[in-house]
This record gives structure tokens, C-alpha cells and sequence, in this order.
């Protein structure tokens, strides 16, 4: 908490006014959320307000609290992921073949469903991936945006290589081969990215309902409607 002299909305005089942090509670997209809200805090009148930037991150700070709820980056995560590979918001969208300001909306006030949110956490834990698209956008890049962003990359490349990580992550084995069970899908394709959010928020959704109503995979697989001859496929991934 701090205090700050301005002209107080509230009582519309000049003096010191707190702004103080404050827990609340919303519901967004069929989600309650809990998350920290900033507020001026004016002694005169003992009133709560916020100016249009408090606004602005309390917005963001609820929709953050979405995302952690349903397991999706943040807008903080999303911003390292790009600032990892010395990338503008433009260029990332361009080398992902994305609209101009798909990453400013959702390093802002938009939330990013479960797709583009698989492409972003592959492209945070596969360099090498990161490279292939660079190299496939270059035509559309400026020779000093391509050169910083490959330096990046490929430094990012040589340590992911030399700590030893390994590209098949807990879980994500069980996940590709959902991925692979629709007819016509391969693996690394733009087709797989789309289904791989599909599945992953499918199994987010399965896990909530058992988690929250106590009740069995079968039982939760029923709630959702998937098909019976499934079954087996999400039991095994389970």
C-alpha cells in the first residue's frame, strides 16, 4: 500500500489517497476467480475507485486468474515466452502465421484458447521448432529482426541441447497419441497444434468434473458426451 497526492475522484480534492490491493471474486466465462484488484482509497469519503489504467490490470489481473484456473499461460508467461526469443509481438504473429495483433491481444485483455495456447508452450520448449518457423517466415522479416531472433533462438537451442532436455515431456507422449487418433492427423502439423488444445482441454475438462463432483472417469466421460467407442483411449492417457 502506498499513498499518492492527486486530485481524488471522489471527494474531487487534492490529497494524499491510498491505493490499496484488495481480494475479489468474479466470474468470467462460466469460471468464478479469485484475484488481487488495485484501488484508490479515498479517507474523506472512506470510497473505492480506480482510474481507467487500475481498470485495465484489474481486468487483466481476472482474466490471469482464468487462466491459471483452466491451465493456460498467463500474460506475463506469454510475454518471457516471446522476449526469450528477442521477438516483437508483429514479428511472432508473423512468424506463426497469425493475425498483426493476435499477441497484443493476449498479452493484454483477450484470452487465448487452448490451441494457439499448445503452439506457445511448444514453441517455448522446442527451439529448434521456434527456428524452423523463422526460417520458413524470413521472406517476411527484416534481415536484423531475422538475424537477432535466430541468434536467440539458436542460443536458447544449444543450452536446451546441452542441459539434456527431453522433448518427450510427462504427459505428452499420452497427448500426441490422442492427437494422432483423428483420422489424417500427423504429428508437428498445424492440424495437430489444433487438436492437441482440443485434447488438452478435454482432459482439463474430465479432471475438473472428477476432481469437483467426485465421480469416476466413466461417469465424467458420460457427463461430456464422448462417444463409448473412446472410452478406452482416455482411460489409458488417465
Amino acid at each position: 500500500m502506498e499513498n499518492i497526492r492527486r486530485l481524488c475522484e471522489s471527494c474531487m480534492e487534492t490529497h494524499e489517497v491510498q491505493v490499496v490491493s484488495r481480494e475479489e471474486q468474479n466470474i468470467f466465462n462460466g469460471q468464478t476467480v479469485t484475484y488481487e484488484a488495485v484501488y484508490y482509497h479515498c479517507e474523506n469519503t472512506d470510497e473505492y475507485y480506480a482510474d481507467e489504467t487500475m481498470l485495465a490490470e484489474n481486468d487483466v489481473a481476472m482474466k490471469n486468474a482464468y487462466r491459471k484456473a483452466k491451465g493456460l499461460l498467463t500474460t506475463d508467461e506469454i510475454i518471457a515466452v516471446r522476449k526469450k526469443y528477442n521477438i516483437s509481438q508483429n514479428s511472432l504473429c508473423i512468424v506463426l502465421g497469425w493475425g498483426e495483433k493476435t499477441i497484443h491481444r493476449y498479452e493484454g485483455h483477450q484470452v487465448q484458447d487452448y490451441a494457439h495456447d499448445s503452439i506457445l508452450r511448444k514453441i517455448n520448449d522446442d527451439p529448434e521448432w521456434f527456428l524452423a518457423l523463422l526460417e520458413k517466415a524470413r521472406p517476411s522479416l527484416s534481415p536484423n529482426i531475422y538475424s537477432k531472433c535466430r541468434s536467440a533462438g539458436e542460443a536458447l537451442y544449444t543450452s536446451w541441447n546441452t542441459d539434456g532436455f527431453i522433448e518427450n515431456q510427462p504427459g505428452k507422449a499420452q497427448i500426441m497419441s490422442l492427437v494422432c487418433s483423428h483420422k489424417g492427423v500427423k504429428n508437428n502439423t498445424p492440424a495437430s497444434f489444433y487438436y492437441q488444445g482440443k485434447e488438452e482441454e478435454r482432459l482439463s475438462a474430465l479432471r475438473n468434473l472428477m476432481d469437483t463432483m467426485s465421480i469416476s472417469l466413466r461417469q465424467a466421460m458420460e457427463a461430456l458426451k464422448i462417444p463409448s467407442s473412446e472410452y478406452e483411449k482416455y482411460a489409458a492417457v488417465m
